[in-house]
Order: structure tokens, then sequence, then C-alpha cells
């Protein structure tokens, strides 16, 4: 009777008619409006999540078994959670610049966080942690079900607390992951158990968000590359959120399939392709050994902050500025922070507005605990910094520039010159000591 209820809960009820209406009753709690017209039932989902999933009974049953006849209770529980995970768009995501679809990467999956929510199981387990004993079910279709809830709600203290028990679990889940997208891309159809190849692409995507699960990959680049070169979307934003790995540059950098693909291939096969395009090119400024600037302004100075990249361009003293409107893609959160340690410096374009933004005060935050050099800028002619303690404190002793005095821009153009010219000194200084030694 249950697996019938969740059979025709999952088939029957279109997700894209009621998220909006969920993710606003989830978020405002005291909305009599949004509370009366939520179809949204918590204790379901808890009781499918503790009293189903978390049973000790069904779990080993299904885990044991590769018969569906057995594991269908559990399988359908899992296509039923993983349906309202998938709520949110991902394989139409911000990339495509021309979908004009309402349900959009800005608003959250209110459904993840509530699933993510310990209170949820009343400070016990949390739901990875239940659902992660079936990634090793003998019948496919759980373990898929249960790597692609997981690749949603998973967070890095989940990982942390796994890893404890079972050191592999990244490389076990990678590697798991490429078995069943490599049946797929032999089919025909290019689905395996139901599961189209572009989505398992996208079960590994979500898992990149963790900088250690990205170097299990490093294996599999020639085949990504492959699928990438068969003009899969998935495959090259893998490459992309891959190259945006610190640690990981120099070895895709060494890469024979992923160089070939770069410097020869890609132009020609993408060249029709506008959003392919630009992916392969921001592939390209991941991998470049050179000095990367990254911009921290508030969007309300745009025009300030459009002048002083433009006079940083000018000036040549980096090979790439990083503003968000140009590359902001996925993850708003992970791109930021990526971008941020892939930065020699950080320059912050201070104003009221931006003091009074707390994504601008993580941001600056951020730099400065990944000890990014920070250059504080004010672009606001009155702005007083002694108006915000944090700021006085977090400027301290750095220099502090004004945009809008010509001989202040001047002199910080100066500075970085010499500031780039000693570490080049530095660095030539650490290899000749090298070679002689």
């Amino acid at each position: 009777c249950l697996r019938g209820i969740l059979a025709l809960l999952t088939n029957c009820v279109p997700t894209e008619n009621w998220i909006h209406i969920i993710n606003r009753a989830l978020v405002n709690k005291n909305d009599d409006d949004a509370q009366q017209a939520n179809p949204f039932n918590n204790d379901l989902f808890s009781l499918i999540i503790v009293r189903l999933l978390g049973s000790n009974i069904f779990r080993d049953t299904a885990i044991r078994s590769d018969s569906n006849d057995i594991t269908s209770l559990v399988d359908v529980a899992l296509v039923f959670l993983n349906k309202w995970c998938d709520a949110s768009r991902d394989l139409n995501d911000d990339d495509d610049e021309n979908n004009n679809d309402s349900l959009s990467s800005d608003e959250p999956n209110q459904i993840i966080n509530f699933l993510r929510s310990s209170t949820l199981l009343g400070g016990k387990l949390g739901t990875a942690q239940i659902i992660i004993p079936y990634i090793d079910a003998k019948y496919d279709h759980v373990r898929l079900m249960a790597v692609s809830t997981l690749s949603k709600i998973m967070n890095f203290q989940d990982f942390q607390d796994l890893q404890k028990k079972k050191a592999n679990i990244a490389e076990d889940i990678v590697k798991f992951i490429f078995e069943f997208i490599d049946r797929a891309f032999v089919q025909g159809n290019l689905k395996y158990e139901g599961i189209s190849f572009e989505r398992l692409l996208c079960y590994l995507l979500r898992l990149l968000d963790h900088d250690f699960v990205k170097k299990q990959t490093l294996p599999y680049i020639p085949k990504i590359v492959t699928y990438a070169e068969e003009r899969h979307l998935n495959a090259l934003k893998i490459l992309r959120k891959i190259s945006s790995s610190q640690d990981m540059k120099q070895d895709l950098r060494n890469n024979f399939e992923l160089n070939e693909f770069l410097t020869t291939k890609a132009s020609c096969l993408f060249a029709s392709d506008p959003m392919m395009k630009k992916i392969i090119e921001q592939i390209r400024q991941n991998l470049l050994p050179g000095r990367q600037a990254f911009i921290s302004y508030c969007h309300r100075d745009k025009r300030q902050c459009d002048e002083f990249v433009k006079t940083l361009e000018q000036a040549n003293l980096f090979t790439n500025v990083w503003v968000d409107r140009s590359y902001m893609k996925d993850d708003m959160a992970y791109t930021i922070t990526s971008a941020i340690r892939q930065s020699k410096v950080v320059f912050v374009l201070l104003s009221n507005a931006y003091c009074t933004s707390d994504f601008c005060r993580r941001e600056w935050q951020f730099a400065i605990s990944e000890k990014i050099k920070v250059c504080p800028v004010s672009v606001q002619e009155d702005f007083q910094r002694d108006a915000f303690d944090w700021v006085v404190f977090n400027i301290g002793y750095s220099p502090f520039y004004k945009i809008y005095k010509n001989d202040e821009l001047q002199r910080l153009i100066k500075n970085l010159r010499s500031d780039k010219h000693e570490q080049s000194q530095s660095i030539n200084k650490t290899t000749t000591d090298s070679a002689e030694t």
C-alpha cells in the first residue's frame, strides 16, 4: 500500500507546479497563506527517512538482495526523495542565458535544506548518514538513487564523518558513478537503469563541490574528455569544475588528452555553440599559470567597478581580473570561494553599500581566512571607514586607496608592480637555488 502511494506521488505530482509554493512555506513559517497552500508534509518525509529507510530490517534486506521484488519499497522511497531533491534546476542551470524558466538556481530548494537538517531526526543520524549504506546495495537502481540523492544533500561534514568509517569513500563513489556512466555511454539510447547519461554526469558534477572528490577524478580525465568531444554539456562543466582546483592544475596541464582537446580540438568543435565555447575559455583560463585578481564589490557600485577593472587591465598586471558578472556559474558560493582561492590579490571596493552587505563582508572575510593579499579601495568620495568598526579592524595597517583620486590610483598601480617584481625575483631565486642543489 505504501509503495503504491509513493509511486503515485512520484509519478502524478508535478514538482515544477509545487516547488515555489513549498519553498515559500518552508522559508516563511509565520506566513499563514503560504502554510495553507503548502502540500508538503514534514511528517511524511520524516517517516520515509526514519521508519522506512532508517529501518535496520528494510536496509539490510535491500542491501543484500539483487531482486527488485525485494527492494521495491526502498527503491520507490529513494525515487520519491530523489524527485523532490531534483526539483531545482541543474541540467538547465544559469549557463543557459536564454533560459526563462522561473525556477532558477537563485531559488534554493528548501526541501534539500529540510533533508539536511539534523533536527529532522531528533539530533540522531542525519538524512545523509541514513541513505549512505544503500550505495552498497546489490541492486543497481537502489545504488543509483542513493547516490543521486546524496549528491544533492551531502555536505562536507557528512563526508568527514563517513571517511572516519570508510577512508576511501570519495574514491569508491567516483569509481561507482563512472561504472554506470560507462554503461550508459555504450547504450544506443544513452541510458542505464532508465537514467540518462547526461543525468549520471550531473550526479558527478554535484559531488565535485568538494575538492577532495575532485582529486579522485584524475584517472578518468581521458574519459571525460571523450564525453566532452561528443558534445555533452555536463562533461564540459565537470572539466571546468575540476580545473578550478589549485592542487590539480599541474596534473591537468600535463594530461595529454586534455591538453590536446583544449589546444587543437575544442575551438573547432564548439565554434558555433556560444555556451560551450565560453566554458572552454573558462577551463583554459583556470589552467593558466598566471596571476588573477578578484574584485569584491557591491552591485550598486557597478560603474566604479567597471572603471577600476579597466584601469587594472590597462596596467597589464594580471592575466585575469575576476568579476562575478563575467564568471558566475553553477553554485554561487562555490564559484566565488574557488575564484578567491585562485587569486593573488582581492580588491575590496569600499562604499557604504558594500559595508552594509553581509555577502560582501563574507567575501572579504574569506579572503583574509585564506591568507590572500587584500587591497582596500574606496569608490565613494564621502565614505568614512571609521563608521564601521569591522572595516577598521579588517583594514588594520594595510594601505588604503581612493579610486577617485588619480594620484592614489597611480600609487596603487606602482605598488602592485613592485609586489609583482619582488615575487618574480623570489621565484627565480628559488628556482636557481633548487637547480644548484
